[in-house]
C-alpha cells in the first residue's frame, strides 16, 4: 500500500462530527455551531466520548450516530457523525 492511500495516512484517531443538542451544548469543547469537529481515539466509543466529555450518564436519551440510533458500546469511526440529545418530555 503506497504512502498516498488513504488508509496509510491514517493517524489512529478518527475524525468524527459531535452535535450536542439542549442543555447538552454546555459540554462542547469548544463554542460554536451546532456541531464541531473532533478527534478521538481508535476504539472510542458513545460511552467513552459521553464520559470524556463530562455529560452525566443518566443524561443522554437519545443517541445518533449517521442518523442511526446508536448503543453505548458503538465504536466510532472515520467520519461518523454522532448527535446526542438530552431527555426529550412533552405534553
Amino acid at each position: 500500500m503506497s504512502r498516498d492511500h488513504p488508509r496509510a495516512r491514517r493517524t489512529g484517531m478518527p475524525r468524527i462530527e459531535l452535535r450536542l443538542f439542549g442543555h447538552l451544548r454546555d459540554y462542547l469543547p469548544e463554542p460554536g455551531g451546532p456541531g464541531v469537529p473532533m478527534q478521538v481515539s481508535e476504539g472510542t466509543t458513545i460511552g467513552d466520548l459521553i464520559k470524556n466529555l463530562g455529560i452525566p450518564p443518566v443524561d443522554p436519551k437519545i443517541v445518533l450516530v449517521n442518523g442511526l440510533h446508536a448503543h453505548q458500546e458503538q465504536v466510532l469511526g472515520e467520519g461518523d457523525r454522532v448527535s446526542i440529545f438530552p431527555p426529550i418530555a412533552g405534553g
